[in-house]
């Protein structure tokens, strides 16, 4: 067979979108400081526009009311983004999707039993799109409330809370989000001997998607979440396939971004992984021009369009989409022990302490040790940019912390950033 599968662990979604509403509610009651680097600066929550979208059996999905009137960007199958097939089964859901350049939706979703309705049921979404997709959760209490109440009396729309919530961020252009940041190292390497360190930063970095994602990524895939880590740096296109509630897969997608994150600020390395997160056959031509991408859908469809991703992640089973991709999903020894070492990081002072003293969570523990593996990794490669002969050696690797064993990964990440570096012979180097 062309594709190559993997089984991993998996927890039932319907137990995660329970718990999805405590996770909601965590907030960090630590002061956070801004970040020293331009392009990790606190973010504000940038509204662009607002929507409803009501289900008619007859009409099908349909855009009621967006604001403001004017000026509104195309919103392309927003009407589908932000009621995702098949959510007619479930009474609850929150879509994040990408519609566009600086465009990202995120809705909520609600279905009443309506005897006098057609099909016995009313359906609708409520939702915002905003300009980066780092505070998409931050909005969802308060889009459910909004569709809630708008369910709650039928044919009786008043959008005025909405159109206030909105006004409210565009007017005031200093509107920030909750701005969670994790203390994450970032080693400096010495040109002539990689295994110096000349300095080591303190970045600021501030995780996609909701509090726990990662942690719940990781209770899902097990070792394979190394699978994923590895996906992510090569800037593979990823497509989860999965059935309503969607917002678990979305927080999935959010968590693979995560882990492929890093806070080397070189333009060469700035490119991370793009979300794309709920996408669906309307999306199939954009979806074929991207590079990289991680995505979810709930259209089997996508399964046979093997030209649109590298791997496909179905009920816990990764397939590659070519022969050549398919080594990429084993768990190798070496992922064993990344595994064992990211599940011992809450208790490792190195990852669980900041620098001030405080303890972190388990959830931040994990991205600790994710972003600071991958600002090893790229600054080793950035020292190696740095040499007259482009080399990557065998300093390089134990520098980053990989044995012999990591070094076709290595040189496919460097492949994928900065082809013009070469390998060097590596044998004996001593890092078994």
């Amino acid at each position: 067979l062309a594709c190559s599968y993997f089984v991993v662990k998996r927890r039932s979604l319907w137990s995660y979108a329970a718990d999805t509403h405590v996770y909601r509610l965590v907030t960090s009651i630590k002061e956070q400081r801004t970040r020293s680097l331009s392009h990790n600066k606190p973010r504000t929550m940038s509204i662009v526009c607002g929507y409803a979208v009501e289900f008619d059996a007859l009409k099908g999905n349909n855009v009621v009311w967006t604001f403001p009137t004017v000026g509104v960007p195309e919103l392309p199958f927003v009407e589908f983004k932000a009621m995702p097939s098949g959510s007619h089964v479930v009474t609850q859901d929150y879509s994040y999707a990408w519609l566009g350049p600086g465009l990202y939706s995120v809705s909520a979703f609600r279905t009443v039993k309506d005897a006098n309705a057609p099909r016995g049921l009313r359906a609708r979404s409520i939702g915002l799109v905003c300009s980066t997709p780092e505070f998409l959760h931050q909005h969802c209490n308060f889009l459910d409330g909004q569709c809630e109440a708008q369910l709650t009396t039928p044919g009786v729309e008043d959008f005025s809370s909405l159109q206030a919530y909105i006004e409210q961020h565009q007017a005031d252009a200093n509107v920030e989000g909750n701005q969670h940041f994790i203390d994450v190292r970032h080693p400096t390497f010495s040109a002539t001997d990689v295994q110096v360190v000349e300095t080591t930063a303190i970045d600021k970095y501030r995780p996609l998607g909701l509090p726990g994602s990662v942690s719940r990524l990781v209770d899902v895939f097990g070792p394979a979440t190394m699978v994923l880590w590895k996906l992510a740096l090569l800037q593979k296109r990823i497509i989860f396939l999965t059935t309503p509630p969607i917002e678990p897969t979305c927080q999935q997608v959010a968590a693979c971004c995560t882990i492929g994150a890093r806070t080397v600020a070189t333009d060469r390395f700035a490119r991370g992984p793009n979300p794309v997160f709920y996408a669906n056959v309307s999306d199939l031509p954009t979806l074929q021009s991207m590079e990289n991408f991680i995505a979810c859908v709930t259209e089997t469809l996508f399964e046979l369009k093997t030209s649109v991703y590298d791997v496909f992640i179905k009920d816990g089973k990764m397939a590659a989409s070519s022969k050549h991709l398919a080594p990429l999903l084993k768990v190798t020894s070496a992922d064993k022990q990344r595994f064992a070492d990211l599940q011992a990081a809450p208790r490792n002072p190195l990852y669980s302490k900041s620098e001030e003293g405080e303890f972190y969570s388990e959830e931040d523990c994990y991205i600790r040790y994710f972003v600071e593996w991958n600002n090893r990794i790229f600054s080793a490669l950035n020292t190696a940019l740095q040499r007259p002969d482009r080399l990557i050696t065998k300093q390089d690797l134990r520098a980053i912390g990989f044995t012999t064993a990591d070094a076709p990964l290595l040189a496919a990440i460097a492949a994928t950033y900065c082809p013009e570096l070469e390998l060097d012979n590596l044998g004996g180097c001593g890092c078994a």
